[in-house]
């Protein structure tokens, strides 16, 4: 209190010797401040008649000695009377040396009572303004503001950051460095600046993301359609993960830049304070390749954290680091400000052990503080050499929609151009539609079958809605160019919305050449699409041939081609399609067989038009094998089946999906519109599903059985026997009463191994009740007996059985036979050997037979039984009384 009373009374002094002074020069006291103290080339002392020595040391050093007692938070902390502030050799900008002023002014904080401290800073401001010391004003004014504030960084609703001032008191002294700074620029002396009070003002940098069209996304080689499966439509498989449809790496978006291009940075400031900060300037200081940032200002409001964008362009490839911002107060000197991302606040001691300056100073004097430091953050960014900038520039697309119908391809184009001075020398297209979504989630059940698994990779795989029309040959839009590009829709149910995306960027080599490591950019095509449908398949059937069609009646229903000869029972089947035309214009409907005939059929709108399709019958030679997996992932020769179906059942799923398969095989079926303009498109075959009955149909037994009726007296019947077709076979055969007539059997092998067979041979009188028609004791006589073990057939061989016959009684007889397995030919080790090698498709990847075929065989679909066929048409025999 005395020496606030010394300083006091000095000041009056000070005021007094200044009017003096002005007096005998003959101007205003206030108006000549500076003139009177450069009085005879003095800058200071003239008002006081005192040496130049005495004034400018004198009172600076008493000045300090008192802000030293009284602990006075200072921007400059001595230590010791008479010590040098700091190292000469560390940046007063430099992160050691801030956070060194930090464990300074916190022990300084921790020393004295606050109270004291700002009523001996005022006194020195009044002393200061009564000398005049512009200087003095400029330091006392902020180190005020400094002692009267908190000094910490506060977190978000913990610590109490409000100074110890009040607000009117801090308005004055922000305003009074204000003006002090533009009267010393006025009269040419800019050197004197304050420094800013808050060591705390950058507490954060962050990297505005760029737009998603713009965003370099990080990529390894491997990524590279050159080094994994490709597919021409869409340069990516569809069952291999697409990197490239992945979205950018929320990091890996704020870490990396493009050299030439600007980025914008968010700098976050922090105001504890009760009064405005008016930054004139803000720069970001960095380290690492040449970066031009940007002045940007800014006006913080009152305690407050509050944020501004600056922005820069890094000047070359490399690794960049941005350590704080350059920035400058109105008023106070231009610093370097570290980055304090994290609270912080100062511990109060608990226990003091020492007081006195002596204690002070060995506290601001510790190497190591006893308190923990806050933590300065600095940001490591990869600048990436410059890439080329591609926009979609226009599209054939009318608003970017579509309308299409079920199975119709449209074509469209998209033009891209360059807008950068670096030429695109890589560009990769995906695509994304509505229907992947259902379609993935639907391969993730583990309920499914296989065969719906295998009909949902087909659907990715081989029907994708959007695809490149054509091979695309080089891929390279120059700077400032455009190429076009053009790409192909598919109509299929449920696609809403589709996506045309490409990846390009600047390498400069060829892919082969590239680095460990790139970065694409993406832009993309968004389209509406509206799916409208055209011919469905209703309903459909399979039906066994009944005798036979001749070629003349067949051809007036085919339109051109087709089969020249006659459609026989034992070689086609008929498939009945329902065909409805759900397009409000007339479609024609064509279906194409696999031997080239064609079927036309005009549907009117909403109507549904019956179409019979003679198919071919089909022979598998493994109706049971497993269904194949399309998606490289799950091509394994044997998946138990999460379901738990019986055997039987998984037999005949695997008959019904093999057998579908063949039959779609053989047909194709496209639609086209009458009205203009005209659309044409595909009818979706693939919804056919096959009952056990429809398999019946369509099947040829691994065991043919053929019966047919000689007569021994006709030596022209055995010459021309020969010479028969199969609609004489089938025919019926008129012999008389007591004839000797001869049944034969052709039984022919269609399998690959050997079959042990057991021949049985069954008449029956026709249309009569069941156990009538097998009651043939006074009907037939027979020499041997019918049922007769036959040697073992070899695996595509035939044989014939002849067993003499008489008939005892008139009468319409029919004869049938089977053929049953006495027992289950088990190959030995050498010949499944050979056998598998040479069908190729059960080998691992090692050359080697898989371990446990069989048992794995056994549990999916039973162990093997005995199996029994029997002849599809009987013989018909009528006898007739001898005349």
């Amino acid at each position: 209190m005395v020496i606030r009373e010394l300083i006091s009374v000095v000041i009056g002094g000070l005021v007094d010797a200044r009017t003096r002074g002005a007096a005998e020069v003959g101007i205003h006291p206030a108006a000549g401040l500076v003139s009177l103290n450069n009085l005879n080339g003095q800058s200071k002392g003239g008002v006081l008649q005192l040496a130049e020595s005495d004034i400018e040391s004198g009172i600076e050093s008493f000045l300090q000695l008192i802000m030293r007692t009284y602990g006075a938070v200072a921007f400059d902390m001595p230590i010791g009377p008479g010590t040098s502030t700091d190292d000469g050799s560390i940046d007063l900008d430099s992160d050691a040396a801030c956070l060194r002023r930090i464990q300074k002014q916190g022990a300084a904080r921790l020393y004295g009572m606050r109270q004291l401290k700002l009523n001996i800073l005022r006194a020195c401001i009044n002393f200061s303004e009564a000398l005049p010391d512009f200087a003095g004003v400029l330091k006392f004014s902020s180190d005020l503001m400094r002692t009267a504030g908190s000094g910490i960084a506060p977190g978000p609703r913990q610590e109490d950051a409000a100074p110890r001032i009040s607000v009117e008191e801090q308005v004055r002294l922000v305003t009074n460095i204000s003006k002090t700074h533009g009267l010393t620029e006025r009269i040419g002396l800019g050197h004197m600046e304050a420094e800013y009070w808050d060591e705390f003002l950058l507490r954060g940098v962050k990297l505005d993301p760029m737009p998603i069209t713009r965003t370099p996304i990080e990529h390894a080689k491997t990524e590279l359609p050159g080094f994994s499966t490709t597919r021409t439509s869409q340069d990516v498989n569809p069952f291999i993960h697409n990197p490239f449809q992945k979205l950018p790496d929320k990091v890996a978006m704020v870490s990396n830049l493009i050299a030439g291009e600007p980025a914008t940075f968010k700098l976050t400031l922090q105001n504890p304070y009760d009064t405005e900060i008016d930054i004139v300037s803000a720069r970001l200081a960095t380290e690492g390749v040449d970066f031009e940032s940007n002045v940007e200002k800014v006006v913080i409001g009152s305690y407050r954290t509050q944020s501004m964008r600056v922005t820069g362009t890094p000047k070359g490839s490399g690794s960049l680091r941005v350590t704080g911002a350059i920035i400058r107060v109105r008023g106070c000197r231009e610093r370097r400000f570290p980055i304090f991302s994290e609270s912080w606040s100062l511990d109060t001691e608990v226990k003091i052990k020492a007081v006195g300056l002596e204690a002070l100073d060995h506290h601001m004097s510790l190497p190591v503080p006893s308190h923990p430091l806050p933590k300065t953050h600095q940001m490591e960014l990869n600048v990436i050499t410059q890439q080329p900038v591609v926009v979609v520039k226009s599209t054939t697309l009318p608003q970017s929609s579509v309308m299409i119908l079920e199975g119709e391809r449209q074509t469209f184009s998209v033009t891209l151009q360059n807008l950068s001075s670096t030429p695109a020398d890589f560009l990769l297209f995906s695509f994304q539609d509505s229907t992947q979504a259902p379609l993935q989630a639907a391969l993730s059940n583990r309920d499914a079958t296989p065969a719906e698994l295998y009909e949902y990779e087909l659907i990715l795989a081989k029907k994708q809605a959007l695809r490149l029309s054509k091979a695309v040959g080089k891929r390279y839009i120059a700077p400032g160019d455009t190429a076009t590009f053009e790409f192909e829709i598919l109509g299929k149910p449920g696609l809403t919305n589709a996506n045309v995306q490409i990846d390009y960027a600047h390498f400069g080599v060829s892919p082969e050449e590239v680095e460990q490591q790139f970065f694409t950019r993406q832009v993309s095509l968004n389209m509406t699409v509206t799916v409208n449908a055209s011919v469905e398949i209703a309903r459909m059937d399979v039906l066994p041939l009944h005798g036979s069609i001749p070629q003349p009646l067949w051809a007036r229903t085919s339109q051109s081609g087709g089969q020249s000869h006659v459609l026989t029972s034992d070689k086609y089947c008929l498939l009945l399609l329902d065909l409805r035309n759900a397009w409000p214009s007339n479609m024609i409907a064509h279906l194409e067989v696999e031997d080239g005939s064609i079927i036309e059929e005009h549907i009117l709108p909403g109507n549904t038009s019956r179409v019979i399709v003679p198919v071919k019958r089909i022979y598998l030679e493994d109706p049971h094998a497993s269904v194949p997996a399309l998606n490289p992932s799950r091509q394994r020769q044997f998946v138990v089946s999460t379901s738990h179906i019986s055997p039987d059942v998984e037999r005949a799923n695997r008959e019904a999906f093999w057998y579908r398969e063949k039959i779609l095989d053989t047909i194709k079926g496209t639609w086209k519109t009458t009205s203009r303009p005209t659309r044409t498109g595909t009818i979706e075959l693939r919804s056919m599903r096959l009952t056990p009955r429809m398999i019946e149909a369509v099947k040829v037994d691994e065991v043919g059985i053929e019966v047919s009726v000689e007569d021994p007296s006709s030596s022209a019947t055995l010459a021309s026997d020969a010479n028969r077709t199969k609609a004489q076979r089938i025919s019926k055969n008129t012999v008389c009463v007591d004839d000797f007539v001869q049944i034969r059997v052709h039984i022919t092998n269609r399998t690959e191994v050997p079959i042990y067979p057991t021949l049985r041979l069954m008449p029956a009188l026709c249309h009569r009740p069941l156990n009538v028609a097998l009651d043939y004791t006074r009907k037939f006589g027979w020499n041997g007996t019918l049922q007769q073990f036959l040697p073992v057939l070899q695996g595509k061989q035939s044989t014939d059985v002849v067993v003499g016959m008489t008939a005892l009684c008139r009468g319409e007889f029919e004869i049938t036979a089977s053929v049953e397995e006495t027992q289950i030919w088990r190959p030995t080790t050498d010949e499944e050997r050979r056998r598998e090698s040479a069908r190729g498709s059960r080998l691992g990847a090692d050359g080697r037979p898989r371990s446990a075929t069989q048992e794995l065989h056994d549990l999916v679909l039973g162990a093997r039984e005995r199996r029994i066929w029997h002849s599809r048409q009987p013989c018909h025999l009528v006898v007739r009384d001898q005349e």
